[in-house]
């Protein structure tokens, strides 16, 4: 009887321990700034999100070497690859090419010009900008 109210109420430990899932605020292309880690105050391309950990993977930041096992059948060379592992989303802020700062973002609900649906964006913290969709152009029009 006491080893399974143990069990439950170690159960109910681990369900209020599991993080909270946090909204991603980056997409494929953004500039992410490292605020803590071995790479603090670099900055990377945002490659993905993984929503069940919260964490980002960032193209050349916390780079790590594995070593491949070689695959004739797959016609695969063995050796050592370099990987990037993930950093925490709460270690990472936008970088904001208006203000030239890394920053965190909040969202602004925006009416539609056309008098549909309002929208959600993502603005800069420190000077508003909302941030650019993905594939736009970077330089002015």
């Amino acid at each position: 009887m006491a080893a399974k109210n143990r069990a439950e109420r170690l159960k109910s430990k681990a369900a209020a321990v599991k993080s909270k899932r946090l909204p991603c605020p980056y997409l494929p292309g953004d500039t992410v700034f490292v605020l803590s880690g071995d790479d603090k105050t670099k900055s990377g391309d945002f490659m993905r999100y993984d929503s069940k950990k919260n964490r980002v993977y960032l193209k050349g930041r916390q780079m790590v070497q594995h070593y491949v096992k070689a695959n004739p059948n797959e016609n695969l060379p063995g050796g050592m690859t370099s990987v990037e592992l993930s950093i925490h989303v709460t270690n990472t802020a936008y970088y904001c090419s208006v203000c030239g700062k890394p920053t965190s973002l909040r969202r602004r609900v925006q009416d539609s010009p056309l008098g549909g649906e309002s929208e959600t964006v993502w603005v800069c913290r420190r000077c508003g900008a909302a941030r650019k969709p993905a594939g736009a152009p970077s330089g002015p029009a």
